[in-house]
């Protein structure tokens, strides 16, 4: 069985998926040379045009956003705009909200290398506490280590990093309207 592609912009899509959906707009016939892109606005933006939007048989305009486009977005509300353009002119033609739920699967990826990050942090500062040398020379060459106040910096802004995805996975699960028991 074919999958059936919507009629209009999506209201929830899902950040790393393929998005598409089919449109018509009367007034603005890309028999008379109309060319169709959309503009989207929130925490990350995207532009699609070219080749994402193209003419189906019947005239309507095919809007195809593939993975690599879509998986780039951050999660969040956006607004956009769809407009019509014809030989240096542009009208605004359709307007709307979507809201982009994260990719579970970049998410904890992301999540799992700033843990890895995190933990080498908190080792480098565990072993600092039992060698408190922050540079030294040995046979003429300076050895220097990462002070200690610079590591405590990094280790705040990893631990707010992994609890920023937590949140975000969290929230994007309850988003999905996945209920469990």
């Amino acid at each position: 069985m074919a999958r059936s592609i919507p009629s209009s912009e999506p209201t929830r899509a899902v950040a790393g998926d393929t998005w598409a959906w089919n449109r018509t707009f009367a007034d603005f016939p890309s028999s008379e040379g109309w060319s169709i892109s959309y503009e989207f606005r929130g925490p990350s933006a995207l532009t699609i045009q070219g080749d994402q939007v193209s003419v189906g048989d019947n005239g309507d305009y095919e809007v195809r956003v593939p993975t690599e486009s879509t998986a780039r977005l951050l999660p969040g509300p956006y607004q956009w705009a769809a407009y019509a353009t014809l030989d240096g002119e542009r009208y605004q033609v359709a307007r709307g909200n979507l809201t982009v739920r994260a990719d579970l699967v970049t998410t904890e990826a992301r999540a799992t290398q700033a843990e890895r990050e995190l933990a080498i942090v908190n080792d480098a500062i565990l072993g600092r506490l039992t060698a408190d040398t922050e540079s030294f020379v040995i046979a003429g060459r300076q050895v220097s280590k990462i002070p200690i106040e610079t590591l405590r910096t990094i280790r705040g802004e990893l631990r707010a990093e992994v609890a920023r995805y937590r949140r975000r996975n969290r929230k994007a699960i309850q988003t999905a309207g996945v209920r469990f028991g």
